[in-house]
């Protein structure tokens, strides 16, 4: 029942934080290795949460005719290529590789999150000056599809840096497409980890559950009110996490102290 109330209460916090900013899945793969999970084994059960929002937010964007399908395969299908190379290498990894290289993602993403480019709202798909360079945009999408189909974390913002300035979307527009590659690629490289039994079924639909929850209420609140707050939570979360895998601190112990004492 305590990994339950876990599972379910971070599963809110993500829902919450990816809607508003994104960034979340970092939180989602320390509480499964809170819960009991090697990081190898919580980098697939987390998968299943990012499937079952995605779902959910592709949904409204269908609805309103926003996803430029048409434009966007060649990156889809690429994207999907490099997130079966990025699966492949990442269900052979050790645990010990896997905590330093969840290290350095850590670090890269505080810094990233200090970054607010002021020229994301208005695109440049428009502009007759503006020219799509396939051949770095292809590279760019492969590479990211490396980086989601091993780890994940953070892989939206690259996905929106590229979708604005590569493809020229405005943030609105690209923000669409990030979550239509997002579900795209992790359902292809998903099954790379479902074949290799690094899934958790039981811990991921419950996280999942509690992830579509805080997405629709985050979905129910002002965005542009609610994101300095926002940065600012996943940043001190990142720095506590960043902690925890120096061995500093123990949340796990923390946690569950102070759910014993309740």
């Amino acid at each position: 029942m305590e990994i339950y109330i876990i599972l379910i209460i971070s599963g809110l916090l993500v829902g919450f934080i990816n809607t508003l900013a994104g960034g979340g899945t970092i939180i989602s793969l320390s509480v499964f290795n809170w819960v009991g999970l090697p990081f190898t084994i919580a980098n697939g059960t987390n998968r299943i949460a990012i499937i079952m929002q995605t779902l959910s937010s592709n949904a409204v964007f269908f609805r309103h005719k926003i996803i430029p399908y048409k434009s966007i395969w060649p990156q889809a299908i690429i994207i999907s290529v490099g997130s079966l190379i990025g699966a492949l290498f990442a269900v052979n990894v050790n645990e010990e590789f896997f905590r330093y290289a969840l290290m350095v993602v850590l670090i890269i993403m505080i810094v990233s999150m200090f970054v607010n480019p002021k020229n994301w709202i208005k695109g440049k798909e428009n502009n007759e000056n503006f020219k799509i360079k396939d051949g770095l945009t292809y590279l760019v999408f492969f590479i990211i599809g490396l980086y989601g189909g091993f780890i994940h974390v953070g892989v939206g913002y690259y996905i929106l840096f590229a979708s604005v300035y590569l493809m020229g979307f405005d943030l609105i527009k690209a923000n669409a497409v990030k979550n239509f590659l997002v579900l795209f690629y992790i359902s292809i490289s998903f099954i790379i980890y479902i074949f290799n039994g690094m899934v958790n079924w039981k811990y991921g639909l419950v996280h999942g559950i509690g992830n579509i929850i805080g997405a629709q209420i985050a979905a129910r609140l002002s965005i542009t009110k609610s994101l300095n707050f926002v940065k600012i939570l996943i940043v001190i979360i990142m720095m506590v996490i960043f902690l925890d895998l120096t061995g500093l601190i123990s949340i796990k112990e923390l946690i569950f102290t102070g759910l014993n004492k309740i």
